[in-house]
């Protein structure tokens, strides 16, 4: 069988259970030729720095003091390296290094799977040396497997090994760029020389190539069954010295000769020894005949768990040897903690040959849950026999990871193990490592030769892996250019003959159910650029843009030139293309790594043809593409086209109707013809056609002076090409003649009877929708005014739709649509009003009388802020309960009892504020008046003096501590809408008194103060004043109340005869200076300018 050897090592970059850690922590590394590079390793004991083919290397060692863990450290410094760094370093704890010459790159693999070691694998990128130079003897028993070291200096070249006239493709074979290819050998006629060459050479190294001999040895007599008479007579081979000396067997007789070889593995890569032969009547095989000998076909060594081999023959014998066993489990290297395993462990042996096999667990696995199985031969052919022993744990423990050895002793001291190492997961964890073996996800390769990609993985519950193409296809096994070959550990896809289209980015995804991973694969095939261009039709005027598709690697240098063509005497007629026309360039990325689209942009004043020209280096040799465009320069929509037909328009019989073919002159004639229903079209008394042509098309139109019911039909134009002159191409139209109709509203918002209110800033949108036959127009009016279309106004869906985005203050008026066609017209309208206008924008002011108070208080709610509002609202509750207080002990105040008026005001007084006015009569049995008490309270007044009028200019100015306001005489025919200018609570027969023998009035008897508030320019907000200021002063002429100041006045003090009128709200504070004990109850004030005032008593303020 062939024994497991694991050539995809997991090799990491340590650090775990006392391992070496090499920096860079990566599986492989690619470096320059004549670069150089460091490796620095970091231990908890010294370590030492060992190569797969030239042994221990000279460190630099340091003290790591940046990890206390791991204080001692080697350095590897590599000094322009080349070809011969390539291989595997190893750094190993000192105490554990090979000694003396005894040692095999598969013993140092046994370190690393013993945690003594950790390796890292070079390759080094060398262009004109492809291979590794090693030429090692290989000492090969019978029926075992050898590894022929054929190795690259790169992980994807690709290399043949050749032996016995066959050729084995490292490619179409198992194989591994880190160790070689692994061949078994049956018999003698399997030594010799194996040589090893690059599918490519260098063209500065054709020739190169390496050679292994293999020397075939064995222990006892060596099995001659199956070979021809001559080959019998080659006796046992022994090694001795650098040559293979024979004895001759005649008739099958046997004679035991010493093996003076060194005991080695089988696979072993021995250097020449330098034994002396002690044996009489020997010939070097130099010597023998120069007949060569007939071989046997080496066999490959598949990549396989243990199989037994072929059967030899009932007569064949064995020889006394040992190969290494070989071990497999269907745990595959991982189980999850409290579950068992069994590791198998198989060894074939010739017939005769007695061993002892014994397993070696780590030391952290407890003896109560191990079982041992009694090795044992289970298996038997005719030339060997298998022997088998198992090993199982039960209930496995995080700490029973790592490497599980199955060791086997047999005659001579000859010792030969492998071993299996087992990962301990957790419950229900997983997890996926993927990686690149060279860190290499950019494939660079010529066209016409084969790519390899090749994927490591780990990871456990088991994953299943998929290979995708740049197009997002699965790539699948059976297709003819892919090859895909999966080990245990690794994953590898092939792309055979790989071309420039095959570059892209290849995708490898991978889930075990759990966890999900992809790798990519950036492949780049080096060949001469690869352009694609279609040509492009643009009208006159307009800019051309071409877009040239370059696929190239390396990536090209790409160019335009252009040829200026004519239509006549025949498209196209050029003149020399150059680079003499304005144009401007960009590129971008394409579909693929390896494809850029190169535009072209410019404006073409006449038709012509664009040219590409692309140009890249490969191997050192210019190679140039081009490719070509039409520049088509034209005034029609396409090549061929009908104009004159708009399906959104029903066709009305009696129309005037003209329906026009055009065919550009680059590919069309000037014969162009109209067919109706199938037939040729000609001229009639109704039907007219008219031919013309321009700079770069042809056309016909189809002319109907009044279409009717009968010029329903299918109408076919047809244009014939240039070439060949007896082909043509054609467009059909369906004309359908519909009876006319007068416009019918089919939906409009227009009302003349309604009113539509909008805000300024707002959208108005008016339709006016109708059907008609033919298709009416429809026109639209503003105030008589007709509406054309601006940034402001929008006529949309042929007019039938008005859209004005903002409303602005002159927005309003009465709006008109009026629809219209041959056979008749409608109209609506409807006025539009703008309700939030900063001036009065309803009805105001009613000729000669004031708005009602429910009015005004509407409309003062509607220019008011909001925060003022709510104060107002606020101040009504405690006014009318002082009031109803007051009524209780107090006089009737009329004024506080009074309500909205239900009717306008009586017509204003002459004289208001200081003027005499007349004796109005009010009913004093009415109890519709309440004054107000004033006895022991404070209000805050806005006095001034009263106005003087001419007549009194001559006295003096009136001392009164009350309260005035004055109308501006431009509108002082408007009066108070509280009533209070036309009523007098004092004696209706009261006389008037003299002063300096004139009549005066007293303050008691003048009329009462006007309400500010009243008198205000007022607008909607505060907002609209600062936004409309022009249009808030234009409105109306308001009075505005006189200069006042504030002091302070007894409302019930000596002038108690006082009318005291209030319209805001009490105080909750003291005055300054006043005890808060003043008065037992709480008295309305006035305190227009809002000052400050001192708190009142909590229990007169709960009252509010």
């Amino acid at each position: 069988p062939v024994p497991q050897i694991d050539f995809e090592d997991n090799v990491n970059c340590g650090g775990e259970d006392g391992q070496p850690l090499i920096t860079p922590c990566k599986e492989s590394l690619i470096l320059q030729v004549n670069t150089s590079y460091s490796l620095q390793c970091e231990a908890p004991e010294p370590i030492v720095w060992w190569h797969s083919v030239s042994g221990e290397q000279l460190g630099e060692a340091f003290n790591n003091v940046a990890d206390p863990l791991r204080p001692y450290g080697m350095k590897l410094n590599m000094r322009l390296v080349s070809v011969h760094n390539v291989g595997a370093y190893y750094c190993i704890k000192e105490d554990q290094k090979p000694i003396g010459d005894d040692w095999s790159e598969a013993g140092l693999v046994e370190l690393g799977n013993a945690d003594e070691a950790t390796s890292i694998y070079v390759y080094v990128n060398d262009t004109q040396n492809l291979l590794v130079n090693i030429e090692p003897i290989i000492s090969a028993k019978q029926f075992s497997e050898v590894i022929i070291p054929c190795k690259p200096a790169m992980p994807d070249t690709e290399v043949l090994l050749s032996f016995n006239g066959e050729t084995f493709s490292s490619e179409s074979t198992p194989y591994s760029p880190q160790r070689g290819f692994l061949i078994k050998i049956n018999s003698i006629t399997d030594q010799g020389e194996y040589y090893c060459v690059p599918k490519y050479p260098s063209p500065e190294h054709e020739d190169e190539e390496t050679f292994f001999e293999v020397r075939f040895i064995g222990n006892g007599h060596i099995d001659t069954f199956g070979l021809d008479n001559a080959t019998k007579q080659l006796v046992q081979a022994e090694l001795t010295n650098n040559q293979m000396h024979v004895r001759f067997i005649q008739n099958d007789e046997s004679n035991n000769v010493t093996n003076f070889a060194r005991k080695l593995g089988a696979g072993h890569v021995d250097d020449p020894l330098d034994y002396e032969d002690p044996i009489d009547n020997t010939y070097a095989l130099s010597t023998l005949p120069s007949r060569r000998l007939k071989r046997s076909t080496a066999k490959l060594a598949p990549w396989l768990p243990p199989s037994p081999s072929p059967s030899r023959g009932p007569t064949g014998q064995a020889n006394n040897r040992l190969d290494k066993p070989g071990i497999n489990s269907t745990s595959k290297h991982y189980v999850y903690e409290g579950e068992s395993f069994t590791l198998n462990c198989e060894l074939s042996t010739p017939h005769g040959v007695n061993y002892r096999m014994k397993w070696d667990p780590p030391s952290a696995v407890e003896q109560s849950r191990i079982n041992f199985t009694e090795a044992k031969f289970e298996q038997e052919y005719t030339t060997h026999k298998i022997g088998r022993s198992s090993l199982t744990v039960k209930n496995a423990k995080l700490t029973d990871k790592g490497s599980y050895k199955c060791i086997v002793n047999g005659g001579f001291g000859v010792t030969e193990y492998s071993s299996y190492r087992m990962h301990i997961m957790k419950r229900n964890s997983s997890y996926l490592n993927v990686w690149e073996p060279s860190n290499h996800s950019q494939v660079q390769e010529h066209a016409n030769r084969s790519i390899q990609m090749t994927a490591n993985f780990e990871g456990f519950p088991p994953a299943t892996f998929k290979w995708y193409k740049p197009s997002g296809k699965e790539v699948w096994e059976t297709e003819p250019n892919f090859s895909i070959l999966s080990t245990e550990s690794s994953t590898t896809l092939k792309l055979l003959n790989a071309q420039l289209d095959d570059s892209g980015i290849y995708i490898l995804k991978g889930t075990n159910g759990k966890e999900h991973k992809q790798l990519e694969f950036n492949v780049s095939v080096m060949s001469g650029p690869v352009l694609s261009m279609g040509d492009i039709y643009v009208v006159a005027g307009s800019e051309a843009h071409l877009n040239c598709s370059v696929k190239s690697y390396p990536t090209a240098v790409v160019t335009f030139l252009f040829k200026p063509c004519s239509l006549q005497p025949r498209w196209p007629t050029c003149e020399k293309a150059s680079q003499n026309f304005s144009f401007r360039t960009s590129s971008r990325p394409g579909a693929s790594p390896i494809e850029f689209i190169h535009e072209a942009i410019f404006t073409p004043t006449e038709p012509g043809i664009l040219l590409c020209v692309a140009q890249n280096l490969v191997d050192g040799k210019l190679r140039t593409s081009q490719t070509k465009g039409h520049v088509l320069l034209g005034d029609i929509a396409e090549d061929m086209a009908i104009s004159g037909l708009d399906a959104n328009r029903k066709i009305a019989n009696g129309d005037e109707e003209n329906f026009t073919c055009a065919a550009l002159a680059y590919h069309y004639d000037g014969n162009l013809d109209w067919y109706r229903n199938g037939e040729l079209l000609s001229e009639s008394d109704n039907i007219k056609l008219e031919s013309h042509h321009t700079a770069y098309s042809y056309m016909r139109t189809l002319k109907f002076l009044a279409i009717g019911d009968e010029d329903r039909a299918t109408y076919e134009c047809r244009a014939h090409y240039i070439h060949p002159s007896d082909k043509y191409d054609s467009r059909e139209i369906d004309v359908y003649v519909h009876d006319t109709k007068a416009p019918h509203w089919t939906y409009t918002n227009l009302d003349a009877k309604s009113k539509l209110e909008r805000n300024l800033t707002e959208s108005l949108i008016l339709e006016c929708k109708a059907e008609a036959v033919p298709q009416a127009k429809v026109h639209w009016y503003r105030n008589g005014v007709p509406i054309s279309e601006t940034n402001h106004t929008q006529l949309l869906e042929d007019h039938t739709k008005l859209r004005i985005p903002h409303l602005y203050p002159n927005d309003d008026g009465i709006y008109r649509c009026v629809v219209e066609n041959r056979l008749g017209s409608i109209e609506n309208s409807v006025t539009v009003v703008i309700a939030n206008l900063p001036s009065i924008s309803k009805i105001w002011i009613i000729p000669d009388s004031r708005p009602l108070f429910n009015v005004l208080e509407r409309r003062f709610a509607n220019m008011l802020g909001e925060d003022v509002a709510n104060h107002y609202l606020d101040l009504n509750d405690p006014y009318m309960r002082s009031n109803t207080e007051n009524m209780k002990n107090n006089p009737t105040d009329y004024l506080s009892m009074m309500g909205s008026p239900d009717e306008f005001a009586p017509p204003a007084p002459r004289y208001v504020n200081g003027h005499i006015v007349p004796d109005i009569r009010i009913d004093e049995s009415s109890d519709d008046y309440l004054q107000m008490n004033t006895e022991n309270s404070t209000a805050i007044f806005s006095p001034r003096a009263p106005i003087q009028s001419n007549e009194f200019a001559d006295l003096p100015a009136i001392e009164t501590s009350e309260t005035s306001f004055t109308f501006p005489d431009n509108i002082s025919g408007q009066h108070s809408p509280t009533l209070a200018n036309n009523m007098d609570n004092s004696s209706i027969h009261k006389p008037l008194r003299k002063k300096n023998g004139m009549p005066t009035v007293d303050a008691a008897d003048q009329a009462p103060e006007e309400i500010p508030m009243l008198h205000r320019a007022y607008t909607d907000s505060p907002e609209q004043v600062r936004r409309y200021p022009a249009a808030s002063s234009k409105a109306y002429a308001a009075p505005t109340p006189s200069p006042r100041h504030h002091i302070e006045t007894a409302l019930n003090g000596s002038n108690s005869n006082g009318e005291n009128y209030v319209n805001v709200k009490p105080p909750r504070k003291n005055l300054v200076n006043k005890s808060a004990a003043a008065g037992s109850g709480t008295d309305a004030f006035s305190n227009p300018s809002y000052q400050p005032l001192a708190v009142v008593n909590e229990k007169e303020e709960r009252r509010y």
